[in-house]
C-alpha cells in the first residue's frame, strides 16, 4: 500500500482473482478498481502514479502512470530486456523493476545484456527514456530484482553499484563515482545521507581480519572516514 497525497493506492484481488490496482481514501464508497492490473513499486512523479506492472503475464514489467482513473491509467514505456535464468538455471522472461524518482526525473532499471542491470532515466516519456553510462548494478537470482540502494534528495540521486556508491543528476556526464569499491563481489550499501554527509558500508580486507565496516563522506569534499570498524559478515 503507498499513501499518494492522502489517497491509498494499493494492489488486491478483485471477486474472479485477478490482481488489480485499486484507490481508497479510506471509506468504503471511495474504494474503487482502477485496473485489472498488478501494480508494483508505485511512486508519485509530476502529479502522477506511476508503477511497475506485467500486464497479462505476457510483455514483462513495463512502466505504467494512473490519475487515479481507468482511462487514466496507461503505458508510458517498454524496458529494455534480455531472457535472464533464475537460480537455479530456468529461463525466467522478466525481472522485476525498481523505481526511484526525484524531483524532475524517474530512474528504472533495465538488463539489455544478460545479467547486467544498469540504471536508466525518463522524464516520464518513452522518448525521454536512456541509459546512464555503463554503471552494473547488482542482481540478486534469488528474488529476481536488483538489489540497490537508493537515496534521491532534489533532482539528485545517490545510488549503491558493483563498483561503489555514484551520483546522479540525470545527465551523462553528472554520473559520477563518489565511493570506489574495493571487491564487486561484495555489496556496497548506502544507508543514508544526513546534513550532507553520506554513510555507507563496504567490505574490508585486513591481514587476518575482513568484513563489512562502516564509512562516512562529506558530499562536497573528497575525504572519506571510518566510522565503525566492525568486520561484520552483514550489515543492514
Amino acid at each position: 500500500m503507498t499513501n499518494i497525497n492522502g489517497t491509498l493506492y494499493f494492489t488486491a484481488q478483485n471477486a474472479q482473482g485477478q490482481p488489480c490496482l485499486w484507490k481508497s481514501n479510506g471509506t468504503t464508497e471511495s474504494t474503487v478498481l482502477i485496473k485489472a492490473i498488478e501494480a508494483k513499486n508505485l511512486t508519485l512523479f509530476k502529479g502522477s502514479v506511476y508503477f511497475s506492472a506485467n500486464e497479462n503475464y505476457t510483455t514483462g514489467y513495463e512502466i505504467w502512470k494512473t490519475d487515479g482513473t481507468p482511462a487514466g491509467t496507461v503505458k508510458v514505456l517498454n524496458v529494455p530486456w534480455q531472457p535472464l535464468e533464475d537460480i537455479f538455471g530456468y529461463g525466467i522472461s522478466r525481472a522485476k523493476i525498481v523505481l526511484k524518482a526525484t524531483d524532475n526525473l524517474l530512474y528504472f532499471t533495465a538488463n539489455n545484456d544478460f545479467l547486467k542491470f544498469e540504471l536508466w532515466r525518463t522524464d516520464g516519456t518513452s522518448t525521454g527514456a536512456f541509459k546512464l553510462k555503463d554503471v552494473e548494478l547488482y542482481f540478486d537470482r534469488t528474488i529476481l530484482r536488483v538489489d540497490a540502494d537508493f537515496i534521491s534528495e532534489g533532482n539528485t540521486l545517490y545510488f549503491s553499484a558493483v563498483y561503489g556508491v555514484f551520483k546522479t543528476d540525470g545527465s551523462l556526464s553528472g554520473t559520477t563515482t563518489l565511493f570506489p569499491n574495493q571487491d564487486p563481489y561484495k555489496h556496497v550499501k548506502l544507508h543514508t545521507i544526513i546534513n550532507g554527509t553520506i554513510y555507507l558500508s563496504r567490505w574490508d580486507e585486513e591481514t587476518d581480519k575482513k568484513g563489512y565496516n562502516v564509512y562516512k563522506k562529506d558530499i562536497a569534499l573528497a575525504t572519506v572516514v571510518p566510522v565503525a570498524r566492525l568486520f561484520a559478515e552483514n550489515i543492514d
